[in-house]
């Protein structure tokens, strides 16, 4: 053991070590993901089975008839009915923004289908790559350490789910995943630094690339505001026990949430959301050009199937929605 003399000697050169080693977890970080680019194979086809392909085709079909011709509608597949009236087959419930991203990579390749999956491809495989940057740099600020910020992200990453998924096609795999770190990070500067404005670009960046953000919004929020309250509630009141002093309480509460920033951020991406939807169902509507109501619209429509209020969710999941199964199962999963 060094003396207490050579004790700080021992430690100021430990230090210095571990600065001069500073840029090896970055590096590493790097190097891993380069070997996702460079391991992946050919990606100008589709070379995958089953979902992969699924998904991977119908997003880029999407992309591709994403255009000023159809009113930027997003829809798989156009026909023509028995009246000789345009019918579309519609996905027009997502945000814009992953698409548009998509259809600016591949615009320039023409007919050349090849190029253009091979483009959207590595485009996924960049947004892949960010969420991983940005869920290092986010560990990094939580742990105070480069070493456990690199072993959790590359644990995390290297999931069969994560890596699957990493260069399909689809505004819901890496697209919304990157949207969901991107809101998170701005989560973790804000609750150190209390930078706001940042933290609310990012999340609505990330609405405007998927939905998912939501989900670490919505707690987020939530907590925010209870923690506000447990404060505004322990700040007493200069008059306790009296009437006037359980007012003053409930005003000062009140007030003190008012101004919270978790409900000015809890407002403006709810508003947000909204707006983009309300845009995309307009869009739709007169698309469409048709007079029909707004619950009939096919993007509303999917919509309500999927949350179990339309009838053909209904019809098909009766089953799985019934008491006490459904209970049951979801606690499985």
């Amino acid at each position: 053991m060094p003396s207490p003399e050579e004790t700080p000697k021992t430690f100021a050169r430990a230090l210095a070590a571990a600065q001069r080693q500073a840029w090896l977890p970055p590096a590493l970080l790097l190097l891993a993901l380069s070997s996702v680019f460079l391991l992946g194979g050919d990606r100008g086809y589709f070379h995958r089975e089953f979902i992969h392909n699924q998904v991977s085709a119908k997003n880029l079909a999407i992309t591709e008839n994403l255009s000023i011709e159809h009113h930027f509608l997003m829809f798989t597949s156009q026909t023509i009915d028995a009246a000789g009236n345009t019918v579309y087959r519609l996905y027009n419930r997502f945000p814009i923004g992953s698409y548009a991203l998509l259809k600016l990579t591949i615009l320039p390749f023409g007919d050349d289908l090849s190029a253009k999956i091979y483009a959207a491809r590595i485009l996924t495989l960049l947004f892949f790559a960010a969420a991983v940057c940005l869920a290092y740099l986010s560990l990094r600020r939580i742990a105070s350490s480069r070493w456990i910020a690199l072993t959790a992200t590359l644990l995390a990453f290297s999931s069969i789910y994560c890596l699957y998924y990493s260069d399909m096609i689809s505004n819901e795999a890496t697209i919304d995943l990157f949207a969901v770190i991107l809101a998170f990070h701005g989560m973790v500067v804000f609750e150190q630094e209390g930078r706001f404005r940042q933290l609310l670009l990012k999340a609505c960046a990330a609405l405007l690339l998927g939905w998912h953000a939501y989900a670490l919004l919505l707690p987020f929020i939530t907590l925010g505001m209870m923690r506000e309250l447990i404060t505004a509630r322990s700040s007493g009141s200069p008059i306790s026990g009296t009437s006037f002093g359980a007012l003053y309480q409930l005003r000062h509460t009140a007030l003190s949430l008012m101004r919270s920033r978790y409900l000015t951020l809890g407002m403006a991406t709810l508003l947000f959301g909204i707006s983009t939807l309300a845009v995309n169902f307009t869009n739709e509507y007169f698309a469409l050009n048709r007079e029909i109501p707004l619950t009939d619209l096919p993007s509303v429509m999917s919509m309500l199937n999927r949350t179990g209020v339309g009838p053909y969710f209904r019809e098909d999941y009766s089953e799985w929605l019934s008491w006490p199964a459904f209970p049951e199962r979801q606690f499985y999963r």
